[in-house]
């Protein structure tokens, strides 16, 4: 008798566990960066958009994936820099222009180094700052660099979870 009632609960358990395990909230899935010669890992299914953005001298072309779930936009942007371009800059006028989208004021330092094998630098920002309509927003962008490659992760939303927010971040790699 017993051990049916323990046979019962474990394949419950197993259940939930399984349903919980599919949750399309979070359908994780591994998207090639190819021109960045990067991949990363992305919650939802991204749409992909492509601008040219004066980030450097002369204007480069910046593409996007992005989503949306659960309350939060993942992003994943890159540039590749013309030779001769300065990087460190480039980096720089991104990141204030993050900060500016969201009206947010980054602080003088990044919050914390992000370990990317293989990143000439990795660094992580934090903000608080509005989305257009004006509510409040938390937003955190990664910027890795490699030679000329420059690639930004972010996300915004509210209070950002560290679980999920880190499978994000860890997801990220340059390609060998």
């Amino acid at each position: 008798m017993i051990h049916n009632v323990i046979v019962r609960v474990s394949a419950a358990l197993v259940a939930v566990w399984a349903i919980v395990g599919c949750s399309p909230t979070y359908n994780w899935r591994q998207l090639s960066l190819d021109t960045a010669q990067a991949s990363a890992l992305m919650p939802c299914k991204p749409e992909a958009s492509a601008r040219m953005v004066p980030l450097a001298t002369p204007p480069v072309s910046l593409e996007v994936r992005a989503c949306d779930t659960d309350g939060f936009t993942f992003a994943v942007a890159w540039v590749v820099l013309p030779d001769g371009a300065d990087a460190t800059a480039a980096l720089a006028n991104w990141r204030r222009a993050a900060a500016a989208s969201v009206k947010a004021v980054l602080p003088d330092t990044p919050q914390s180094d992000w370990s990317v094998k293989g990143s000439d630098t990795a660094q992580r920002w934090q903000a608080s700052g509005q989305r257009a309509g004006g509510e409040r927003v938390e937003a955190t962008w990664g910027y890795a660099r490699k030679g000329q490659t420059l690639v930004q992760m972010a996300v915004y939303g509210p209070e950002q979870p560290s679980a999920i927010i880190n499978q994000f971040w860890d997801g990220f790699a340059w390609q060998k």
